[in-house]
């Protein structure tokens, strides 16, 4: 995944940064791509891992032909637990 394919709405990053303290734009810069997985949740969304500030950060998205869509961004403690025993 090419960081400069990354795409997202200005209005909800500035809306995740007021609300959640993180925006995708310091996500890309500074964090560390774990893993990618399907979201067993929703039918054609995958799940970006992201290592950020030692917390690991839930970014679905969606491919749009070359492109990738952010959706939004969440803390995870199971996940971030797990990533922290080296079980990630």
């Amino acid at each position: 995944m090419d960081k400069k394919n990354l795409v997202w709405r200005d209005e909800k990053n500035s809306w995740l940064k007021r609300v959640r303290g993180a925006g995708f734009d310091d996500l890309v810069l500074y964090g560390r791509v774990i893993s990618i997985c399907e979201n067993s949740a929703r039918t054609g969304q995958e799940l970006l891992l992201i290592d950020y500030l030692d917390y690991v950060w839930v970014v679905p998205f969606v491919r749009d032909k070359e492109k990738f869509v952010l959706k939004t961004l969440y803390q995870n403690r199971k996940l971030t637990r797990l990533f922290r025993r080296g079980e990630l």
